[in-house]
């Protein structure tokens, strides 16, 4: 993988001299990445990564042997090298029905006697083993598609092409509805904003540092809330200690946008109590100032909002609030 041979019959020759089972013709290389390590094996003691280590060669290694050539070596962190040669073999279908057939049984035995997901990067055959390195790079460069796929994917390099995009943050007119929304406790609206903006990060398949600029706004907008109206950042953060441990904890979109909801709607349910006013009505007129207030409003427009008369809502506003409707609105 580093190119630190010269020739093929150095490899052949060092292949030879440690009884390694491997072809130096028609090699493909894959990466096998264990899923969600940066929050689990990552932080473990190195005796605990040494024996998971040691027991993921030891199965695949174990697995490989059913077949002409094959090993698997770790390489670093939660990466695997998976070498698989068909020297001799010219039918497409047949490897790739040996690569299906190799990446169940691993995936299967691994989940089930280690409790560990598994993704795969495929890279591209290499006609002569001097080449895996540039291919294996390609196949590691293709699991960047996990964020967008999720965990228990195979991703194959020939289908992967790195897109430059300028980086970019968070549209701003997003930010500034965002914003107004989450003062307002608008929990219904901002949903579906959040909805859309997933969904074409998924169809659009930014570079993960663009998609992280865009999660970091979006902590901007949560915490600046937060902030204006005195709340704790643990009510909206939960189990992180930091907003700077999302992108450690959480490895997929998916995964990422369900900690988004969950931590928009808390923002919003601790705003809603902070809300001065016990019914329904008036809050809705509350969060109706709160959204609209630098447009030309009127006590009528409020209560045509919410579905009630204009001397109900003055009523029942001015009683909860001690505050009349104007007064509020002005000083809003």
């Amino acid at each position: 993988l580093s190119g630190m041979f010269a020739s093929p019959k150095e490899i052949t020759d060092t292949l030879q001299i440690l009884s390694i089972p491997l072809a130096p013709k028609q090699v493909i290389p894959v990466v096998l990445s264990l899923d969600d390590y940066d929050s689990t094996l990552h932080l473990a003691p190195l005796s605990k990564q040494s024996v998971v280590e040691f027991s993921i060669e030891n199965i695949s290694n174990e697995l490989l042997s059913k077949y002409d050539t094959g090993l698997l070596t770790h390489v670093e962190g939660g990466h695997y090298c998976l070498l698989l040669s068909f020297d001799g073999v010219h039918s497409t279908s047949k490897i790739n029905e040996t690569l299906r057939s190799v990446f169940q049984q691993i995936s299967y035995n691994l989940k089930t006697y280690l409790n560990l997901s598994t993704s795969f990067g495929v890279g591209a055959l290499c006609e002569s083993i001097c080449t895996v390195g540039k291919s294996y790079s390609a196949a590691m460069l293709s699991l960047s598609m996990k964020f967008y796929e999720g965990n228990q994917s195979i991703f194959h390099s020939k289908d992967f092409l790195e897109k430059a995009v300028p980086l970019t943050g968070l549209d701003y007119q997003l930010e500034k509805q965002l914003l107004s929304l989450s003062s307002a406790s608008d929990y219904d609206r901002i949903e579906t904003l959040l909805t859309e903006l997933f969904a074409s990060l998924k169809e659009q398949r930014l570079d993960i540092r663009s998609a992280q600029m865009i999660f970091t706004d979006l902590i901007g907008v949560l915490t600046r809330v937060a902030k204006e109206k005195d709340l704790s950042l643990s009510v909206i953060f939960n189990e992180l200690s930091s907003p700077s441990e999302l992108l450690t904890k959480y490895t997929t979109l998916e995964q990422i946008s369900i900690w988004f909801f969950h931590s928009f709607q808390a923002l919003c349910l601790a705003l809603h109590s902070l809300l001065p006013a016990d019914t329904e009505y008036v809050r809705k007129a509350i969060a109706y100032i709160n959204r609209n207030y630098a447009a030309s409003i009127s006590q009528q427009d409020v209560a045509d909002e919410i579905g009630i008369s204009c001397g109900y809502l003055s009523t029942i506003f001015k009683d909860e609030t001690s505050q009349g409707f104007s007064d509020y609105l002005n000083s809003v």
